[in-house]
């Protein structure tokens, strides 16, 4: 006989002889080397599972563990083939399997041996529980930690979130929004109290905008988008007081600072309206009664001047025994300049004593000829044309204020000077037109000039209190504001319109002229 490598093996007997094939003796025998072999081939799978659950293992982990695989298997076989054998003679197959083992064993005691400190310094049962008892102890701090915190922040959140209700201020959130380079291209908007709504007269949905590039297009035109950049980026505070926007025309207080926390920007928001129109109001106050004490003593001083001179002319006509025609002219030019003098005299007397809240009915034309009278030597000293268009229109009469009224014409006139001198072509011809109109809705007095026109960015700002765009010393932009102010308290309102040059309208609509 034979075994699998041609080897003859006729002259083996089987294992059994050996225990005289006693059955109390065999079957035990080979029932035990059965069930060694399916407990050692058990132990093996169950390594093979934990090695490919243990992710974390390290090449040298997992070298130990292939050896122990293989160790455990071959003594499975081992004794296979041992039971295989009672009744079989291929021991030419056992002393292959039991060199294999061995090899195996050697090994896995070599790399055993090799990692014997590393072994020693594995935890022992008593360590891991002092550590896990230790970590416990940690992680239960560290609860305790977190708890307070959450709380700590939660009392901070219910602090801040009441300080934002009961502040009057209305408060904004400006998130930035980034591209891949982590550079901000956008923001966001997201009221975080009722005050923002009140203050604004916006409806949240209105404030609440997912991109102002989208909601608000001229921000950034307008600087806003660099000053939330600059908060952000470098920490900064901007105050401003007031702003240069409106809101329903409403002025406000603005203050950006930056939220450190979601690296955002509150924006505080106060209408600041009420406070403004009353600065305004005080100071056209003032003014207009400043003026009114200027004008009693202008007029008081340069009346006796002037009846003098009046006196003079007529004594020295009487004197000269022929008076030529040149000369009749020269006393003509004499009187009638007298009595334009006397007659602005005579109007700014009347002016001084009328109160700067007193409302009475005058007549359009009579006043702006008066009004005129003040503001002619300034318009033609510049060489610019006066052209009186309402001298063409039908004469009506208006509720107004007269002192008031009449420093509003004379505040548009100045500016419209202002603006026709800054024109640089000398062969240009430049003009003041005054008008009126009336009709069934509303009465207006119109002061229109053929300058450049008011640049599309400021026309926003013009009634803005303390904005200007004339050079530093040429201009407090209170004058708009002011006349806006003088207007409004007359049941007026002023306009711009520049359809056709630039125009500004005193507009009385018949509803308020009750």
């Amino acid at each position: 006989m034979k075994d699998l490598f041609s080897l003859d093996v006729a002259d083996f007997m089987p294992h059994g002889h050996c225990v005289l094939w006693k059955k109390e003796i065999l079957f035990p025998m080979v029932g035990s080397d059965i069930l060694i072999f399916l407990s050692y081939s058990a132990i093996p799978f169950t390594l093979y599972v934990f090695y490919k659950k243990r992710l974390d293992l390290n090449t040298d982990a997992k070298k130990i563990l292939l050896l122990f695989v293989l160790f455990i298997q071959f003594c499975g076989f081992t004794h296979l083939i041992s039971a295989y054998n009672y009744w079989h003679a291929q021991y030419y197959w056992e002393l292959i399997l039991k060199v294999l083992t061995a090899l195996v064993s050697m090994a896995t005691a070599f790399v055993i041996f090799r990692n014997l400190n590393n072994f020693l310094s594995l935890p022992s049962p008593a360590q891991y529980a002092e550590a896990n008892r230790r970590l416990k102890e940690l992680n239960e701090n560290l609860e305790n930690e977190v708890a307070s915190q959450t709380e700590q922040i939660r009392k901070d959140k219910e602090l801040l979130e009441s300080l934002f209700k009961s502040m009057d201020d209305g408060v904004l959130r400006i998130t930035p929004i980034k591209d891949k380079k982590g550079e901000i291209y956008d923001f966001s908007c997201t009221p975080l109290n009722d005050k923002a709504i009140e203050q604004t007269g916006i409806s949240k949905e209105q404030l609440t905008m997912p991109s102002m590039n989208e909601a608000i297009p001229d921000y950034k035109e307008k600087g806003r988008f660099d000053q939330y950049c600059q908060v952000i980026n470098e920490n900064k505070t901007f105050r401003f007081d007031p702003s240069d926007w409106k809101i329903n025309g409403r002025l406000f207080r603005a203050i950006y600072t930056k939220d450190s926390i979601s690296d955002s920007v509150f924006l505080f928001i106060t209408n600041i309206t009420e406070r403004e129109n009353l600065k305004s109001k005080a100071l056209a106050n003032s003014r207009l009664s400043a003026l009114g004490e200027l004008a009693g003593g202008v007029a008081h001083e340069i009346n006796s001047p002037l009846q003098i001179i009046s006196g003079a002319s007529r004594q020295i006509k009487r004197s000269i025994p022929e008076v030529t025609v040149e000369q009749e002219e020269s006393f003509e030019v004499i009187n009638s300049t007298v009595k334009r003098i006397s007659r602005i005299i005579g109007n700014l007397k009347r002016l001084s004593h009328k109160k700067s809240e007193e409302v009475n009915l005058i007549q359009t034309k009579k006043f702006l000829d008066d009004t005129c009278d003040f503001i002619s030597a300034r318009v033609h000293n510049n060489t610019i044309t006066l052209s009186k268009k309402y001298e063409e229109r039908d004469e009506f009469s208006l509720k107004a204020n007269e002192v008031a009224l009449s420093q509003i014409i004379m505040n548009l006139v100045n500016n419209a000077v202002d603006a026709l001198n800054e024109i640089q072509d000398p062969n240009r011809e430049k003009e003041i037109v005054i008008d009126i109109h009336d009709d069934e809705y509303m009465s207006y007095i119109e002061v229109r000039d053929n300058g450049d026109g008011i640049p599309k960015e400021d026309v926003d700002k013009i009634f803005t209190p303390l904005f200007t765009s004339k050079e530093v010393g040429k201009g407090t932009g209170l004058g708009l504001s002011i006349s806006s102010k003088l207007a409004e308290d007359m049941g007026a309102h002023l306009e711009l319109d520049q359809k056709k040059g630039t125009a500004f309208r005193v507009v009385f609509n018949k509803g308020d002229q009750s």
